[in-house]
């Protein structure tokens, strides 16, 4: 099997689907500022189904891959497909959960300024990615902090756009370093592994610990962790099974050998805790994801230090936003009828 083989049945269709993604995103965001809303809604429309259409193409060319390539080959004879399948539809499950129960619409952000901090933040943990501390033989890799920007992303704007982006940052991983025997088993090791980072900022979504802001990004991303562990998991389980060290069981090694997923995630949660301890971080990102709502007016200061916002705490920040703009209205009212007045 050579890399010329891969690169046609893999390499081509995953990188024109994420060029649709990517263009599609970028013209309906250039339609949509020009106020054309019912041409973006269109474009929408035709970007998705291109979307669908080039997912659909990939998963064609995977599954004629595993049939011509792999499967002849009679390397990889235990891959279990109907687990595999099973375990996908649970993880999708999840997502579900997290997108439509416990994430929000903030319909109030806007989208172009949301995207632009998602293309930077999906551009840093690609860039991260290469800083490899350690490769797995079959597949896996320890690297420095590329998780991070993924889950800041996720704490500042909402795990609904965190979801996405780490569904999209999987799917460059799979052009990274692309480890792919099986369609089921790509889903598992990129798409739906790493969008599980998305759930990072959980807590800060739904309001627990609102005055430990650190303690929000840290559980977030422990959850995000492990849920990307056992996506890995269910792979290394029924797509390398065969591959188990002597002495151990498919399952035992499976859970064994996916360690690295906690590894490489420590080491993201340990360097954003030591941000998340600074207020002046915390504030700054709270500040960078509050430009990004539709309704904040321009030219609003922030009067009070960071330092002076108890505990960091989210809400606080928010409220103090919101009590600046109403006394700027006020005051602006005020102006008018002594005006009048006069």
């Amino acid at each position: 099997m050579s890399d010329f083989t891969l690169i046609n049945y893999l390499f081509w269709p995953i990188l024109a689907t994420l060029l649709v993604a990517i263009v599609g995103a970028a013209v309906t965001l250039a339609v949509s500022a020009t106020g054309h809303k019912k041409a973006a809604k269109i474009l929408k429309i035709i970007v998705g189904v291109l979307l669908l259409l080039g997912i659909i193409a990939t998963v064609v060319c995977m599954s004629l891959y595993y049939k011509n390539e792999i499967e002849p080959s009679g390397d990889y004879e235990g891959i279990n497909t109907v687990a595999m399948a099973i375990i996908a539809v649970i993880l999708f499950a999840v997502i579900i959960v997290f997108y439509f129960f416990l994430g929000k619409k903030h319909n109030d952000y806007n989208d172009t300024r949301t995207i632009a901090y998602g293309a930077i933040s999906l551009a840093l943990s690609y860039a991260l990615s290469y800083a490899a501390l350690f490769k797995m033989p079959q597949g896996g890799t320890i690297t420095f902090v590329s998780l991070l920007p993924l889950m800041i992303y996720s704490y500042m704007f909402g795990i609904r756009r965190g979801l996405i982006l780490g569904f999209i940052y999987g799917i460059l991983q799979a052009i990274q370093d692309p480890w792919i025997i099986h369609p089921l088993q790509f889903l598992l090791d990129y798409p739906l592994a790493f969008a599980m980072i998305g759930v990072a900022g959980v807590f800060k979504e739904i309001g627990l610990f609102k005055k430990m802001p650190i303690l929000a990004f840290v559980l977030g991303g422990i959850l995000a962790v492990v849920l990307r562990y056992l996506s890995h998991v269910g792979s290394g389980i029924f797509a390398f099974g065969m591959y188990a060290e002597e002495g151990y069981t498919a399952v035992a090694w499976g859970f064994l050998y996916n360690t690295f997923a906690f590894a490489d995630g420590a080491i993201a949660i340990a360097l954003g805790s030591l941000l998340f301890a600074s207020k002046s971080f915390v504030t700054q990102v709270l500040d960078k994801a509050a430009e990004g709502k539709v309704g904040r007016k321009k030219g609003v200061q922030i009067e009070e230090e960071p330092e002076e916002i108890e505990d960091n705490n989210p809400e606080d920040y928010e409220t103090k936003v919101v009590e600046d703009e109403n006394v700027k209205e006020s005051e602006s009212v005020e102006d008018k009828d002594t005006t009048t007045e006069d």
